[in-house]
């Protein structure tokens, strides 16, 4: 189970940022942290998607690593595949 933060920002200048940051995970992770930023293309026919992310977690040291670090991955790419088909699925909104 974990607990999130979500904030969508609108800058004045039209980009858009959303930051996701984990408040609480019953597993694996001590914190993490996702930004997006969405900037327009220059011909206006699009938008650039810009995403950085960052996590910590005390679990993946040591030989519980062997052990833990697939699933951390996969869970990983899970997540990152989600926000990838949110994006895709607010722009034919």
């Amino acid at each position: 189970m974990t607990l999130h933060q979500i904030i969508i920002y609108t800058a004045p200048g039209g980009e858009v940022f959303v930051v996701d940051k984990q408040l609480f995970a019953s597993r694996y992770l001590d914190a993490g942290l996702v930004v997006i930023s969405l900037a327009l293309s220059p011909d206006g026919k699009g938008f650039y998607a810009i995403a950085g992310a960052r996590a910590r977690s005390r679990m993946l040291a040591g030989t519980a690593a062997r052990l833990v670090r697939g699933r951390v991955e996969k869970a990983t790419m899970e997540t990152a595949t989600m926000y990838l088909d949110w994006l895709r699925a607010s722009m034919t909104m």
